[in-house]
């Protein structure tokens, strides 16, 4: 059974920028994020591990401030088949800000890890769990019913398969966050210090003088 999960709050420091970048962007296309989510030792496994970010977004998210249809990112829907509208979505999200061995992917796609991931996301059903966790494993993503999918997503410089892993450049994810900014600067600006993380305070000020 998987031991307590870590979960860092928006300000936290246990974020570097990369993924503060990706946690917001996903904030503001909808998702509930959660930051470094360990994976416990436990029974026979040797070693303490983590996924750098798990989210779920549902199929209903309205806000009057940025959260209208035309607010989300086109990218779900023109280049990772995945509607925001259509399904409630789960993502298993790794980030690299430079370098990067393709090893950790490998490791990543560990059946052990995803396992504990997926059930993190409490989309699956336990009798169904490693028909999902197999699927994965080997494809980006995969379809639960017919209103639920879950899919890894990669944030990082470089591309990868986009077979087994759904990409965003990192620079992507800041332009998205700009033009978000940007489109509602006058809300954005105003209330930037509420925002916990100092980066998108910093993005928010930016945004109204571009």
């Amino acid at each position: 059974m998987l031991g307590q999960c870590g979960i860092a709050d928006q300000g936290s420091a246990e974020m570097n920028f990369a993924e503060e970048l990706a946690f917001w962007y996903l904030r503001l296309n909808g998702f509930f994020p959660i930051t470094n989510f360990v994976l416990h030792r436990f029974g026979e496994r040797a070693y303490t591990a983590d996924t750098d970010l798990l989210a779920v977004r549902f199929p209903y998210v309205s806000e009057d401030i940025g959260g209208n249809p035309d607010d989300w990112d086109p990218i779900f829907r023109e280049q990772w088949d995945l509607p925001l509208s259509d399904r409630t979505i789960g993502l298993i999200v790794e980030v690299k800000s430079g370098r990067w061995d393709p090893a950790d992917l490998a490791r990543m796609e560990n059946t052990d890890r995803l396992r504990d991931a997926v059930r993190r996301l409490g989309m699956v059903p336990k009798r169904r769990l490693n028909m999902i966790v197999g699927g994965l494993a080997k494809r980006s993503k995969v379809f639960v019913g017919k209103r639920r999918v879950i899919a890894k997503l990669l944030v990082a410089p470089r591309v990868v398969d986009a077979a087994r892993w759904l990409h965003l450049p990192l620079s992507e994810a800041e332009s998205f966050i700009l033009r978000r900014f940007a489109n509602y600067h006058p809300e954005k600006h105003a209330d930037r210090q509420f925002f916990a993380s100092e980066l998108i305070q910093y993005l928010a000020w930016k945004a109204a003088r571009t």
